[in-house]
Order: structure tokens, then C-alpha cells, then sequence
């Protein structure tokens, strides 16, 4: 019989901050992509106190942000269950302190907006 094929590899899975944190080389890809008049800023996303009900503020920002990051998911696997209460229990504390000075936890998001122009459509035939 004939060797198994190898299996393909498996698609690696990537940071949500595979992009970067330079600006203009994150325009100059989709710029090199087709985009044009490309655009991008910076803007605050708001946690407020108030997100998560009856458990403490800062436990519940601590648990679902931690939940929702690739790296933290990637650090939790490489830690015992005290480390990682530890990890969560440090960003509980620092997120209630926030809260308690009466401001939300505020998370940085780039914005990129850009116009990819449509393909030229054919010319018509030419009459003889």
C-alpha cells in the first residue's frame, strides 16, 4: 500500500494584533491590496463600571477580557491555576481602581476605513 499523505498543516492561528501597531505601514498594506483614499485614527473603546452586573466590577472586566485575548488563552496554557488566579486577580485589582476613581478601563481600537474601486468594465465591441 501506498504512504498516507501527511496531513496539511494546520492554519496558524494569529494575534488579533497581527497588524501591528505602526500606523502607516497598516495603511501602505491595503494600499498595496487595491484600497484607496485610506484613512485610520485612533479611538477609545469605553469599559464602564457598570458592565457585569453583581460580581465586582473589576473581576468581571478581569475575566472577560482575559477570556476574549488569543495571547492571554496562549499564557493561560502555559500556567498553573495559581499563577493564572494570580494573572486574573492583579487585572481584577487594577481594573477596580480604575473604577473606583469613578473612570471606565479604556481600550485602544484603530479604526481603518479606505474605498476599494470597482474593476473597469469592459469596453463593448468595436463595429467593423
Amino acid at each position: 500500500p501506498a504512504p498516507a499523505a501527511a496531513p496539511a498543516p494546520a492554519v496558524p492561528r494569529r494575534s488579533q494584533f497581527h497588524l501591528g501597531q505602526d500606523d502607516p505601514a497598516l495603511r501602505d498594506r491595503a494600499r498595496a491590496a487595491g484600497f484607496v483614499d485610506v484613512v485610520s485614527w485612533h479611538v477609545p473603546c469605553a469599559w464602564p463600571r457598570g458592565v457585569g452586573g453583581a460580581r465586582p466590577a473589576g473581576r468581571h472586566f478581569a475575566e472577560s477580557w482575559l477570556g476574549s485575548q488569543l495571547s492571554s488563552l496562549e499564557l493561560r496554557a502555559t500556567l498553573t491555576e495559581t499563577q493564572w488566579g494570580r494573572v486574573v486577580d492583579a487585572l481584577a485589582a487594577a481594573a477596580q481602581e480604575i473604577f473606583d476613581g469613578g473612570a471606565p478601563v479604556l481600550c485602544d481600537v484603530v479604526v481603518v476605513v479606505a474605498r476599494k474601486p470597482a474593476a473597469a468594465p469592459p469596453e463593448p465591441p468595436r463595429s467593423p
